[in-house]
C-alpha cells in the first residue's frame, strides 16, 4: 500500500511541477507575470483546499471553536493531504497560529541552493492556498503566509480575521 501512495505522490509532484511551468509560461509576457502566476497557484490551492476539507468533514460533527478547527487542520486535514501530522502548533491565543512542518513533503527534494528559485515561492503559495481554503470552509477567514527557516522545515503563519472568530 505504501508503494501505491508513493506512486500517487510522485505522480502528483510531476503534475504539480508541470502546472507551475504552465502558469509561468502563460504569465511571462505580463509585467507582473510572476506575481500573477503565484496568485493563480494560490487560488488553485484554495479551491482544492475547500473541496478536500468539505469531503473530509462531510459526515463529521460541527467544530465548536476556532482552536478545535486549527487542531483538526494540524492532524486530520494535514494527515489527509500528506500522510503525517503537523509537527508543532504554536499560538498567541488570540488570532495567530504557527503551524510548523519539520519535514514538509513539497520541500524534501529542494536543495538549499534552490531556496530562492521562483518555483519554491509557487510551491509555498499552493500550500498556503490549501490551508486558507480548508480553514475558510470550516468558517475561519484568514491570511496564510509561509516561510522556510531551513529546508525541509516550513512555518505556516495563520492570521485569523476578526470577523471570523468562532470561539
Amino acid at each position: 500500500m505504501e508503494e501505491h501512495c508513493d506512486g500517487v505522490r510522485q505522480s502528483f509532484e510531476f503534475l504539480f511541477y508541470e502546472i507551475i511551468k504552465y502558469f509561468t509560461n502563460q504569465t511571462k509576457h505580463l509585467s507582473d507575470g510572476h506575481t500573477t502566476a503565484i496568485h493563480l497557484i494560490e487560488n488553485m490551492g484554495y479551491r482544492i483546499g475547500q473541496r478536500s476539507i468539505e469531503r473530509l468533514t462531510k459526515n463529521s460533527p460541527r467544530f465548536t471553536s476556532e482552536i478545535e478547527i486549527v487542531k483538526f487542520i494540524c492532524r486530520g486535514y494535514w494527515s489527509h493531504l500528506f500522510q503525517k501530522d503537523i509537527s508543532t502548533l504554536k499560538t498567541n491565543n488570540a488570532d495567530v497560529y504557527v503551524l510548523i512542518d519539520s519535514d514538509f513533503p513539497y520541500l524534501t527534494r529542494i536543495e538549499p541552493s534552490q531556496l530562492y528559485n521562483p518555483s519554491v515561492e509557487m510551491i509555498l503559495a499552493f500550500a498556503c492556498g490549501l490551508l486558507r481554503g480548508g480553514l475558510s470552509s470550516l468558517g475561519v477567514s484568514c491570511i496564510v503566509n509561509a516561510e522556510i527557516p531551513r529546508i525541509p522545515t516550513c512555518h505556516f503563519t495563520v492570521r485569523v480575521s476578526p470577523r471570523s472568530k468562532t470561539s
